[in-house]
C-alpha cells in the first residue's frame, strides 16, 4: 500500500467522491496501480485556497457540511483509500484540466474511494509515492475491515 500527499482542497473533494484524478506532470512510478492512502499535506493548494468557502457552502458544501467537513480542513492526515485504476495522458474527467494543474499532462485515476472516519491525524507526508509505514497501514486495514464486515 503507498500513499501520495496533495494539498488542501484536493484530498476533501477526493474523500467526498467529488473528484475522480490526481493530476501530475509525470506518470506514476512505474505506472503503479493499486491500494492508494490520500494524505493531506500541511499546506493548501494557493489557487484554490479563495474558492475553498464557494465550494464548502456552494454546490457541494452540503454534502461537505454533512460529512462535518467544515474548517479547518483536515491537513497531516490519511483521509481516504483509493485504488489507483489507471494513469493517462488523455483527459476522461474535467478535474484533469482544473485549475492550477491546467498545463499538466498525467491523470492519476481513481477507484473504490473510501473516506476514512475517523482520519488518521498526525502523518508526516512525503513528495510521491510513499511508503505510510505499518502502524498507519494497518489501521486503515482495520477501518477498511470494520466497514466490510470481516474483522
Amino acid at each position: 500500500m503507498l500513499a501520495v500527499t496533495l494539498r488542501q482542497p484536493f484530498p476533501l473533494f477526493i474523500a467526498r467522491g467529488l473528484c475522480d484524478v490526481i493530476v501530475r506532470d509525470f506518470p506514476p512510478p512505474g505506472h503503479y496501480t493499486g491500494p492508494l492512502l490520500i494524505h493531506a499535506g500541511r499546506s493548501y493548494d494557493e489557487a484554490w485556497r479563495r474558492h475553498i468557502p464557494d465550494v464548502v457552502h456552494g454546490i457541494a458544501g452540503a454534502a461537505l457540511r454533512e460529512a462535518g467537513y467544515l474548517y479547518p480542513l483536515p491537513r497531516s492526515s490519511i483521509v481516504a483509500y483509493a485504488v489507483l485504476s489507471y494513469s493517462s495522458t488523455q483527459s476522461a474527467s474535467h478535474w484533469h484540466t482544473q485549475g492550477s494543474h491546467r498545463d499538466a499532462h498525467w491523470g492519476w485515476y481513481l477507484g473504490d474511494v473510501v473516506a476514512l472516519d475517523p482520519i488518521i491525524p498526525d502523518v508526516r507526508g512525503q513528495p510521491g509515492l510513499w511508503a505510510p509505514g505499518r502502524c498507519v497501514e494497518a489501521a486503515v486495514r482495520k477501518q477498511l475491515a470494520d466497514r466490510d464486515g470481516t474483522a
